[in-house]
């Protein structure tokens, strides 16, 4: 038992190491990294500029951090070094063109890595020296005789909580420190309801931490209001636009978890007295605007009563607000409690849980359970006809039901997106709502801007708006992770759009090896490109899209793949066999009328052009397929005319124009 006892002992040691010391976790996004400290209160810290890069230090806070996992998530770009120094000291090692940051957050510090030079003013490319804390002790000390002489709590002016990351007070109360002390302008109250009028002040020989807490005394309290409150909601909903764009990843906690399910609508007495007067005067900011970066620039949707350019009632908001159907809680549970809820007592169907389980399956694009869903307990749903023309879009990128008509992209508001997105072939006499178009656009989740962001920009590359077009890709393209096929075929249409023809061959032919949902789409644009361009195929090119034209037997898509296959199997030198595939598929029914008439033509020139007498006789008296009145079909039946006199068959050249022998 004793030993037993001891190997227990002896494993849980690491453990209770590890446990003293502070959690440091990492994250990686497109234009800095992340490192965030977790401290179960906040400590009296500094962060500043050293020899090397930035250092934190938190004296007598930490026994240590626990770093060894913190580069298994970032690269070292960035961030090229992270040691621990002992005594609460963090070193941060930067070598490249970044400035840091820090910032306060609930669980702790957070510290940033970000590319570029640092903002101008910044405080933390102030360096830290060795007797910082004999300073800090100086520097408290003197800010708190210019509170007892400041008229107003420092708290009240600024109309913030007590956990900021500086000391607040107005330069005029303390002219005696100005001198000493360089003031940055920084915004503390990020609420459009608070007024900013405290400043910052940082020492020129480093940045420093306030005193905390206690010392704040009971006129903080004065200063807590309902704008408190505002300002916690705000925040909440701009975190939320933000992660709902990829901006950042939300990581809720059960304090903001308590919040979203409500703001308490009243306060306890003890928090209702009278604010200052100073304060109440100066709680408008109606010049500014807080949005991020997706928001910029693109307007949002309005217009409940809107109509088209021609006069027709627009759909209604309402019946778009897609980005709102997604499920709460875990997505298991979520399907349970809507499919559960489908028939009630008596085996009634519940035609509202039927609905809303429709919606959320058009949240996740799933358009064929949605129509499943509609098609078998959809009898009298409300709007039935426009959830299934969302189902269609999510799964075909388009919609041919009519629900959502083609005027309705001229509506200032959601729907001209959806019809966008419901007509391919769009008329060009029809002016299109763009910034009402981006706006939806932008309101939706991530998943949803990377499904239906590729279909949208075709359509503004069908109506010749590239600039447009390219808007939306960005809007992709700033979001972490892989944006998928789509978007690589986007980039490839907007490299043509660009005349960078190679450029965009290298982007099909990157989703044409990916072997996914989108290679065949992918190898019809590689081959057309190629061929159009002069570019050359692999000598297995014909072979494999003849491969993939017969899994896809029977369907428009198979029939391009016969095209392509035989242009590849032309441009590869083979324009006899090309010719004589085009005979045997035409003849299958395989190819359209109008796909097979393009490549006679196409093939016909290229043989009169490229092959051999033997080969070319072969092909022209054996059967002269070029038909048509079009310029280019008369200017070719010319061409096999005069080859067919240049070998000596003059007798035969009148074959090429007697369309009475289908030529």
């Amino acid at each position: 038992m004793i030993r037993i006892l001891t190997l227990i002992l002896i494993c849980l040691l690491p453990a209770a190491e590890l446990a003293a010391q502070n959690r440091v976790q990492s994250g990686n996004h497109a234009s800095f990294v992340r490192l965030v400290l977790y401290f179960d209160e906040e400590p009296e810290w500094a962060f500043g500029r050293v020899e090397g890069g930035y250092e934190f230090r938190a004296p007598n806070a930490v026994d240590g951090y626990a770093i060894e996992s913190v580069f298994d998530r970032i690269p070292q770009d960035r961030l090229a070094d992270l040691r621990d120094e002992g005594d609460g000291r963090l070193s941060l090692g930067v070598e490249c063109d970044c400035h840091a940051v820090a910032f306060v957050i609930a669980e702790g510090i957070v510290l940033d890595v970000r590319d570029g030079d640092a903002p101008e003013g910044s405080a933390f490319e102030a360096s830290l020296v060795l007797n910082e804390t004999i300073e800090n002790e100086t520097i408290e000390s003197e800010v708190e005789q210019a509170q007892e002489t400041s008229p107003v709590p420092l708290l009240d002016q600024s109309g913030t909580q007590p956990f900021v990351a500086m000391p607040m007070m107005t330069t005029g109360a303390i002219a005696d420190l100005a001198q000493r002390y360089t003031a940055a302008r920084t915004q503390r109250a990020w609420s459009r309801n608070l007024a900013v009028r405290a400043e910052p002040i940082v020492p020129k020989d480093g940045p420093v931490r306030p005193p905390q807490g206690e010392e704040m005394g009971a006129d903080v309290e004065m200063a807590r209001d309902g704008r408190v409150d505002t300002l916690e909601a705000d925040l909440i909903e701009q975190i939320g636009r933000a992660a709902s764009q990829g901006l950042v990843v939300a990581d809720l906690t059960e304090t903001l978890r308590e919040m979203e399910r409500g703001i308490p609508a009243e306060r306890d007495a003890a928090d209702m007295e009278e604010k200052p007067a100073d304060v109440a005067a100066n709680t408008s900011l109606d010049h500014v605007r807080l949005q991020t970066a997706i928001d910029r620039g693109i307007a949002r949707p309005s217009g409940p009563n809107a109509t088209t350019t021609s006069g027709a009632t627009c759909l209604r908001d309402e019946l778009f607000e897609v980005a709102s159907w997604g499920i709460a809680e875990n997505t298991e549970d979520g399907f349970f409690v809507g499919r559960t809820a489908l028939v009630g007592e008596f085996d009634a169907v519940d035609k509202k849980a039927v609905s809303e389980m429709a919606k959320k399956y058009i949240f996740l694009t799933f358009g064929a359970e949605t129509r499943a869903l509609l098609d078998a307990f959809g009898d009298g749903i409300k709007h039935r006809e426009v959830m299934l023309a969302l189902a269609d879009i999510m799964d075909h990128g388009e919609s041919e039901s009519g629900a959502i008509p083609m005027a309705q992209v001229s509506c200032e508001a959601r729907v001209a997106f959806w019809a966008m997105l419901a007509h391919p072939d769009l008329d060009p006499a029809l002016e299109v709502a763009t910034q009402p178009v981006l706006g939806a656009f932008s309101e939706l989740p991530l998943h949803l801007r990377r499904h239906l962001g590729p279909h949208l920009a075709h359509r503004f590359l069908s109506v010749g708006d590239v600039e447009t077009a390219k808007e939306i890709s960005s809007a992709i393209s700033r979001a972490p992770g892989d944006p998928g096929p789509h978007f690589e075929m986007l980039s490839g249409e907007l490299a043509l759009a660009d005349g960078n023809p190679n450029e965009a061959i290298g982007h099909f032919e990157d989703v044409f090896r990916n072997d996914g949902q989108m290679a065949a789409e992918a190898v019809i644009r590689l081959v057309d490109e190629s061929v159009n361009n002069g570019v050359d195929l692999p000598p297995r090119m014909p072979t494999a899209t003849a491969a993939m034209a017969h899994e896809a037997e029977g369907t428009t898509v198979g029939s391009e793949l016969l095209r392509v296959q035989i242009r590849a199997q032309a441009n590869n030198g083979d324009v006899v066999g090309a010719i004589k595939a085009l005979v045997q598929h035409e003849a299958d029914g395989a190819l359209m009328p109008q796909q097979a008439s393009v490549l006679r033509e196409e093939l016909f020139e290229l043989a009169v052009a490229t092959t051999s007498d033997a080969d070319f006789v072969e092909v022209a008296l054996d059967r002269t397929l070029v038909s048509g009145d079009n310029q280019r079909a008369v200017e070719i039946r010319r061409q096999i005319a005069a080859r067919l006199v240049d070998i000596g068959l003059s007798a035969r050249a009148r074959g090429p124009f007697d369309k009475r022998n289908n030529v």
